[in-house]
């Protein structure tokens, strides 16, 4: 669990993009823990694109620098779930969080983390290649 500190939280709230006038408080605590369960790990193990243990331990060390440092903040509010999508422009692809607000808690639930579908199949195809092909 990581603890994310009231100047990180103003600066999400500064940087929300579309966020309704009736969600204006939506983050209304001076700090957050972050939190990932043990079922978004499993998540990230099940999926399709077959993701190595390497890269879902990288994931979840990156999360709290994702939501930190954060290129692009959205709400969004579809059937299941209201949160925050985080997206971080990074050396290697683009990685995006999604990431569920609960106030009463003080806690910040991530939902999921993946690196955009064509940023991932780019590093798997570059990794793929012998060592004497550049």
């Amino acid at each position: 669990m990581e603890k994310i500190k009231e100047n990180i939280i103003e600066n999400i709230k500064n940087n929300i993009k579309n966020l309704p006038k009736s969600k204006e408080n939506y983050l209304n605590r001076k700090t957050y823990d972050l939190i990932i369960n043990q079922s978004e790990i499993r998540h990230l193990k099940d999926n399709k694109n077959l993701l190595s243990n390497k890269d879902i331990n990288k994931f979840i060390k990156l999360l709290p620098y994702i939501i930190s440092n954060s290129d692009y903040i959205s709400y969004t509010n579809n059937l299941k779930d209201e949160g925050l999508r985080f997206k971080k422009l990074m050396n290697d692809g683009t990685y995006i969080s999604f990431v569920i607000i609960l106030n009463k808690r003080g806690r910040m639930t991530v939902k999921t983390i993946y690196m955009e579908k064509g940023d991932y199949e780019n590093k798997k195809r570059s990794m793929s290649l012998p060592n004497n092909v550049k």
